[in-house]
């Protein structure tokens, strides 16, 4: 199923006509890709997988991630260090992540991007100055609370 990108509501990102009894799997499945969970007034949000592609999973991931944001949870930490490939849909949901965020008010960080992930996907396509990247959950945390994560990351690139 190819993503199908809408811009108003979290079911509008990623629309998926799934089958009766899909839901219960759908969320099974998101299990195993993140978990997440509070620290302070972040949400830290642990990836749990190599690769995300716009498939099921790659669209699960996008549409909980939204949802957080519309519940309100508008300062997310991205750990997204056993992830090493992202394709292009899911690329464009984190795009529309950050800039629902952004304009909630809110802050989004990474956490632990593994050296390819930051090359190959977020160097090559410009996007490292729109995800800034802690060396620490301490530290990416504190900042979000201070409301500094637009300026940039703590990282050595």
């Amino acid at each position: 199923m190819k993503p199908k990108f809408h811009g108003g509501s979290t079911s509008g990102l990623f629309a998926t006509r799934m089958p009766k009894g899909r839901t219960m799997k759908a969320s099974l499945a998101l299990s195993r890709l993140v978990s997440i969970e509070s620290a302070g007034t972040a949400t830290v949000v642990r990836f749990q997988t190599q690769s995300l592609v716009g498939d099921e999973a790659g669209e699960a991931v996008c549409q909980k991630l939204l949802e957080l944001v519309d519940q309100g949870r508008i300062r997310l930490l991205l750990d997204v260090k056993p992830l090493e490939y992202l394709d292009s849909a899911v690329v464009a949901g984190l795009i529309v992540l950050r800039k629902r965020i952004i304009a909630a008010g809110g802050r989004l960080a990474m956490l632990n991007m593994s050296p390819l992930l930051r090359e190959k996907i977020f160097n090559v396509l410009r996007l490292t100055p729109l995800f800034p990247e802690y060396a620490s959950e301490d530290d990416a945390i504190l900042r979000m609370e201070e409301g500094d994560t637009e300026t940039g990351s703590t990282v050595n690139r």
